[in-house]
């Protein structure tokens, strides 16, 4: 022992000859020595084996993760379908004008209620007073033409077919005196002649092109009295088009509009807004659109106002919105409240019956692998079973599984990431602890 303190003496003194010291100290010891270094080795290959097996321990441990479980059983299956939307106004009209012109009268102001077909705003009307009276008159002026023009064909007609048979009687008679030498050929000559006259004025009437059974030269006069009135009834219709009137009730939320201001034609003037009814526009996923019909009651919360109204589904679109891929749904609020205003966030939910009786998990627990549904099944001595399975309906939270799971088998829930198949697992209880 007092060797031994000798060595760690010497050591602390930090003698220049502490080497010398101690190998002549193991020189004169060295069976104890030896003896010592042999202990030392022992005792390190004893705590390294024994380190070994427990890193191998925990590490054993550490590879059961630790799972919550459920058991599958049947159940009904549901859909809860979210609409989400704002309300619009059961119409808006824009008031635009037809024409350009000075604005001579305006009878509504922002806000003013009114009621269809009041007058809204009059344009100056002098210039078209003055077009709608002469084209007033060229219509009188073709039309009394027209109608001279008929009344001189049918006399015409009536008095050339007269001459043209009494020509012929006349012929007749002087052909047989001719031949019986009776007349000479002079006077033969002029009696057929007025017999040709006759008959070609006769034939320039009989013989003309019909349309419509009306002869050529009538028809030309009336297509002039037509035409005339067609101008009459524009220039009617434009001094109609510019005394601007209410297409419908509500009440008006846009104004552009001053009295004397010139508005080039196309302009919009006034906006009226029908609030006797309200709806909300939703858009819907083709998976919503597959159940939602028409006729469905539902209650619509409107955020803004912090209340419930109760509504109706009146339309569901049968064809995909080409833009932002979707489909789109209406609902009308049965209850009219004076603080709707167009605008205003809407949401709703309804909940159907999917499948009366159905092996539906959360769509969380099925793992997709290389194209492949997977679900991972807790046998009775805790090891799991990868299991691909087939799917059927699903919603907003659960998937139906119609293939590759059975009524009453228990599946991992959580902790998926870590899971394989032929994993022995710890499984959660639903008090925390662990079994």
């Amino acid at each position: 022992m007092e060797k031994y303190e000798l060595i760690i003496e010497i050591i602390v003194s930090g003698d220049e000859t502490v080497k010398q010291k101690i190998q002549k100290f193991f020189l004169e010891n060295k069976y104890r020595s030896l003896f010592i270094i042999c202990l030392a080795g022992l005792s390190l290959i004893f705590l390294s084996r024994l380190i070994f097996t427990s890193e191998k321990a925990i590490k054993k441990e550490v590879l059961k993760p630790l799972v919550h479980t459920e058991v599958i059983y049947r159940r009904p299956m549901y859909k809860t379908i979210s609409l989400f939307g704002k309300t619009v106004s059961d119409a808006q009209v824009d008031i635009i004008n037809k024409y350009a012109g000075k604005i001579e009268e305006i009878n509504v102001d922002l806000g003013s209620n009114v009621n269809k077909d009041d007058i809204l705003i009059i344009q100056e009307l002098h210039d078209v007073d003055a077009e709608l009276l002469k084209a007033q008159a060229r219509y009188r002026e073709a039309d009394a033409t027209a109608s001279k023009t008929d009344t001189e064909y049918n006399a015409d007609y009536y008095k050339y077919k007269a001459d043209y048979e009494l020509a012929q009687i006349n012929f007749e008679r002087y052909k047989k005196l001719h031949e019986m030498g009776a007349v000479s050929k002079l006077e033969y000559d002029k009696i057929k002649q007025v017999m040709v006259n006759a008959q070609a004025a006769y034939e320039s009437l009989a013989d003309q092109k019909l349309y419509d059974g009306v002869p050529a030269s009538l028809y030309a006069k009336e297509q002039v009295a037509q035409r005339r009135y067609q101008e009459f009834v524009l220039l009617r219709n434009k001094k109609s088009d510019m005394v601007l009137k209410a297409p419908r009730s509500g009440i008006i939320s846009y104004r552009n509009a001053e009295v004397g201001s010139y508005v080039p034609a196309g302009t919009k003037l006034l906006t009226i807004t029908d609030n006797s009814s309200f709806y909300i526009d939703c858009s819907i996923s083709e998976y919503d659109a597959a159940v939602l019909v028409t006729g469905n009651m539902i209650n619509a919360e409107i955020e803004a106002l912090g209340k419930s109204f109760p509504g109706e589904i009146i339309f569901v679109s049968p064809n995909k919105d080409v833009n932002d891929r979707t489909y789109s749904a209406r609902i009308k609020l049965l209850a009219n409240d004076a603080s709707i205003k167009a605008g205003m966030f809407a949401r709703s939910e309804l909940k159907f019956l999917q499948k009366d009786s159905a092996l539906c998990v959360n769509k969380d627990v099925v793992v997709d692998k290389n194209g492949k549904k997977y679900i991972f099944i807790v046998n009775a001595d805790k090891k799991l079973e990868q299991r691909e399975v087939k799917l059927g309906l699903r919603n907003d939270s659960d998937v139906e599984i119609v293939g590759g799971l059975n009524d009453g088998e228990m599946i991992a829930v959580d902790n998926l990431s870590r899971l394989r198949h032929g994993l022995e697992v710890n499984i959660e209880n639903e008090k925390g602890g662990s079994i």
